[in-house]
This record gives structure tokens, sequence and C-alpha cells, in this order.
């Protein structure tokens, strides 16, 4: 009867859940290195999902690297769900890491086209990988849609300044 206990709870402590928490725990006392070092089974995991809820927890942290780092795995695994490469693009371009942005822009609105949002931070994107040309011309498409989004209006004059300082 120990036997069986001890089994279960070797199990449930290797349940995701359980290492997400332990992995939050170790990093909000200060040991980061331990919550690296806690999260290794579940990057073997091979679920999408849980790497999905580990990015969470870290963003919940307040640590952008570890979550980039998570949602790119769990992107790999998942390329065909829409909620994680936005979620990669989006934690991506915030850390200024507008290539991988790019890409994962690129392929979420195959996925949703009808997002003009997405359209809009593709087109900044490109503007930070001297696709300039190509950006700029999503970003004056965004605007002609969507004239009263002040940040498609930034974002234009951004990449229009990047064509010419001069204009």
């Amino acid at each position: 009867r120990i036997a069986r206990i001890l089994c279960a709870a070797i199990r449930q402590r290797s349940a995701p859940d359980v290492v997400i928490d332990r992995v939050m725990a170790l990093e909000l006392s200060g040991d980061h290195t331990g919550a690296i070092a806690a999260e290794a089974p579940l990057q073997k995991s091979g679920s999408a999902d849980t790497l999905y809820s580990l990015a969470y927890a870290w963003e919940t942290l307040g640590r952008a690297a570890e979550t980039l780092r998570v949602l790119a795995r769990a992107a790999g695994l998942a390329p065909t769900r829409p909620d994680i490469q936005k979620s990669f693009a989006t934690s991506a371009a915030n850390l200024g890491q507008y290539g991988p942005a790019l890409a994962a822009w690129d392929h979420y609105v195959k996925l949703v086209p009808a997002d003009d949002t997405a359209r809009r931070e593709r087109g900044f994107a490109a503007i930070h990988v001297n696709q300039r040309e190509a950006g700029v011309a999503e970003l004056r498409w965004y605007t002609g849609r969507h004239p009263e989004d002040p940040d498609g209006w930034y974002e234009l004059a951004i990449g229009e300044s990047s064509l010419d300082p001069t204009a």
C-alpha cells in the first residue's frame, strides 16, 4: 500500500500543472536557476498545450525571454494553432526579435487572414528586418482600412521615415 501511495505521489509531482506551480514558486522565491531546471521535463513533453501554459506562467512572472523560448518550442509543435503563433509573434516583437516575429506573423496571417491588426504588426516587423517597402505597403493598406487607429499611423510614420529619413 505504501508503494502505491509513493508511486501516486511521484506521478502527481511530474504532472504538468504541478511542475508549472513549482516553476512559479521557485522563480518567486528568487531561485531562477531552479525554476529553469524544474521546467526541463515539460520541454521534453511534446505537448503544445503544456508549453503554452508554461509560457503563460513565465509571462505572469515578467520573464519575457523565458516566455519567448517556451513559445518558440510550442509554436514549432503546433504550427496550426493560431493562438500560439500569435503569442509567439507578439512576444518576439516585444523583445525586438523582429526576424522571428515576422516569420510568426506570416504564419499566423495565413491561418487567420481576416486579422487586420496582425497584418499591421507583420508590416511593422517587416520594416525592422529591412523589408521596408513591403512593410510600408502593408501599413498603408492598414491605415486605409482603419484610419482611426493611431498605432497604424505611428507604425506607418516609422516605416516611411525609414525609407527616406529626410521626408
